[in-house]
């Protein structure tokens, strides 16, 4: 039978809800556990991260305490309510502003250098 937290990594990985620096995480964790390292704290992680994101639980209890690794108050999110979604869409374009406001300010200093000049020489 198929590792539980395995196959929420896959889950989330496919849902496109999960920024890449989480997706690295979550590969990470992946490599872990095909090792058999993976931590019972990181199982929690991907639990309820996928309860959050996906709805879904492993239902298993790797805290140790016989406790629910999930909030079982917790009601389950529409993705518009979700921080993830979108995430890397929003930080590459972000990026793609600051290229251009920085493309613009050397286009102005450049400018400026140039309007410096020839006050000069008038």
């Amino acid at each position: 039978m198929a590792d539980p937290t395995a196959e929420l990594i896959d889950r989330l990985l496919a849902s496109g809800k999960v920024s890449s620096d989480t997706r690295d995480d979550l590969r990470g964790y992946k490599d872990d556990l095909a090792k058999g390292r993976l931590e019972a704290g990181d199982r929690r992680d991907v639990d309820a991260l996928a309860a959050r994101l996906l709805g879904v639980s492993s239902g298993g209890d790797d805290t140790g305490d016989g406790e629910s690794a999930g909030d079982e108050n917790a009601a389950p999110l529409d993705d518009e309510d979700l921080w993830d979604v979108g995430e890397d869409a929003e930080i590459a374009e972000l990026r793609a502003r600051a290229e251009a406001a920085e493309a613009r300010v050397q286009e102005l200093e450049a400018e400026v250098a140039r309007l410096k000049q020839q006050l000069g020489q008038a």
